[in-house]
């Protein structure tokens, strides 16, 4: 089978055996088939491999489950078939490793976290929020949060028993391009400023979530 339809299915030549053709284009035409569980898919994968069948990354299988289509190209957890939803949303989480006291002179920044969200082949939508517990002891100090190149920000009050303070920020990341996700602490312009954080996850941290976007 030399020819090969455009979406990749392998389509018989004259004189070709098509009890064997037939497997080899349905194996590789991407059809949806329905289940009533994770567990039965996986069943039917085993089952497909001892065939030698099974799903692949350039021919992975596709299943509804409950009307939620999951992905399988053939890799495996501790044994298990891995089934990932399609159109799955990136989540990461980050936390800032120790509390300290910065001193932070007039607009300069200090990265405190940061999480990574790779690069993926098409565009995203890249929402982020930076929560954070700070203490101002002197001047003015900002927290600020980047997504690629562009900042967001947020003032810390002046109490004298510290504040919570968030940062959030959205924006389109185009395919092949990296988010470098990263949040911290900046001196306010002209006045700089001294100030303690804390580390702990009940008051800081940073959470990345990435969904795919229309490539127009």
């Amino acid at each position: 089978m030399s020819t090969q339809h455009w979406k990749g299915i392998p389509v018989p030549d004259a004189g070709d055996d098509l009890l064997d053709a037939w497997p080899a284009a349905l194996d590789a035409a991407g059809l949806v088939f329905p289940t009533a569980s994770v567990a039965a898919a996986r069943e039917i994968l085993t089952r497909a491999e001892g065939l030698g069948h099974a799903p692949t990354a350039a021919h992975p299988a596709y299943i509804d489950v409950g009307g939620v289509l999951y992905r399988a190209d053939g890799a495996k957890s501790a044994g298990r078939w891995i089934l990932r939803p399609v159109n799955e949303a990136q989540a990461e989480e980050g936390s800032i490793p120790e509390s300290h006291q910065w001193g932070l002179q007039s607009d300069q920044r200090a990265d405190a976290v940061s999480v990574d969200l790779g690069i993926r082949p098409y565009d995203r939508l890249v929402q982020a929020v930076f929560t954070v517990w700070g203490q101002v002891v002197a001047g003015v100090v900002d927290a600020h949060l980047t997504i690629m190149s562009r900042n967001f920000a947020a003032r810390f009050p002046s109490a004298a028993n510290g504040a919570t303070v968030t940062v959030t920020g959205m924006t389109v990341v185009p395919a092949g391009q990296n988010p470098a996700v990263r949040a911290g602490f900046t001196g306010a312009h002209g006045v700089g400023g001294t100030f303690n954080f804390t580390s702990s996850p009940q008051y800081s941290g940073l959470v990345a979530t990435a969904t795919p976007r229309s490539m127009a």
